[in-house]
């Protein structure tokens, strides 16, 4: 999903606009991702808003939950961590080409490891 926040230039933390005063911070305050500099110009009843706005910036954010990408990406590692299982036990790997053999084994062996390492990533 898409946000907008406000930060500042200088020191990039966040900036909270609460009734009339300012904060800053090390967690984005997310805005809906249509808001303009000019509408918190506007709107904004903050005593200092001119240097406060002089020293700031608008950035988009994308937010994304970690759980539901986690999840995604677990699912589709799933076919391929089943392929190196079944290429493990296959009968070409055993009949086959030495050489050929030796590489096929090597880079299962490396897909089964980064496969391994990117699924506990979440």
């Amino acid at each position: 999903m898409k946000y907008k926040t406000l930060r500042r230039i200088d020191t990039k933390e966040f900036i909270h606009i609460i009734g009339s005063r300012a904060y800053t911070c090390d967690i984005p305050d997310l805005l809906v991702d249509t808001v303009m500099m000019d509408d918190l110009l506007t709107h904004s009843s903050v005593d200092v808003s001119k240097y406060l706005f002089e020293n700031a910036e608008l950035i988009e954010l994308d937010v994304n939950i970690c759980g539901e990408i986690g999840a995604d990406i677990r699912n589709k590692l799933t076919p391929m961590k089943n392929l190196v299982a079944m290429l493990k036990n296959a009968v070409f790997l055993r009949n086959g080409d030495v050489k050929m053999q030796a590489i096929i084994k090597k880079e299962i062996k490396k897909c089964g490891e980064s496969i391994k390492y990117i699924s506990n990533l979440m």
